[in-house]
């Protein structure tokens, strides 16, 4: 801030300033709030996967996430299972022979099909427990791997760089610690 006065109006802001500091020292620290307000909204969503994995899921998102809020009085979401058109895949041509074409009185190739039988979960739940089920289905899809801010070992944490501060590049390391939380 650039304040120019003269010096009886200055020595007033500095005791303003001064006054605000002591007032901000003594005061109790606000909890900061950074919610989402239409996080308790509640919504359906639609979740395209794998058959068997919807089959998996619909057991273990309810036991996992919120458990409290999929039965009894309070229960304010629900979860259903319904069957999905099927996913085919087919495998890719292979590759062309040296000249690009087929040999003399060869028999035309029939590509291997696979055919993956699709279901969608139809949840409706708080749009604060719809991020949860899609983290926690991301995580079942892709795996989990540890960083240093969620250790999924309670007795060990990564720690290192991780090439962003120079050097010769990164490097990762576990180590074991006395006490550490998993944190989501």
């Amino acid at each position: 801030m650039v304040c120019r006065q003269n010096p009886q109006q200055l020595d007033e802001v500095l005791l303003l300033l001064e006054s605000d500091r002591t007032a901000l020292r003594a005061s109790q620290p606000r909890e900061r709030r950074d919610v989402d307000p239409d996080a308790d909204q509640i919504s359906t969503f639609y979740y395209r996967m794998p058959a068997e994995m919807a089959q998996d899921l619909i057991a273990l998102i309810p036991e996992l996430i919120a458990h409290t809020s999929w039965a009894g009085e309070n229960a304010t979401g629900s979860i259903r299972k319904s069957a999905s058109k099927a996913q085919v895949d087919t495998a890719p041509p292979p590759a062309p022979t040296a000249v690009g074409k087929a040999a003399p009185g060869a028999t035309p190739m029939t590509l291997p099909t696979l055919v993956t039988p699709q279901a969608v979960l139809i949840i409706r739940q708080t749009k604060a427990i719809h991020t949860e089920i899609q983290t926690l289905i991301r995580h079942i899809q892709t795996g989990y791997e540890p960083t240093p801010q969620n250790s999924i070992d309670s007795g060990k944490q990564w720690s290192g760089s991780g090439g962003q501060q120079g050097g010769f590049g990164g490097s990762f390391f576990l180590q074991q610690l006395p006490s550490a939380t998993i944190q989501n």
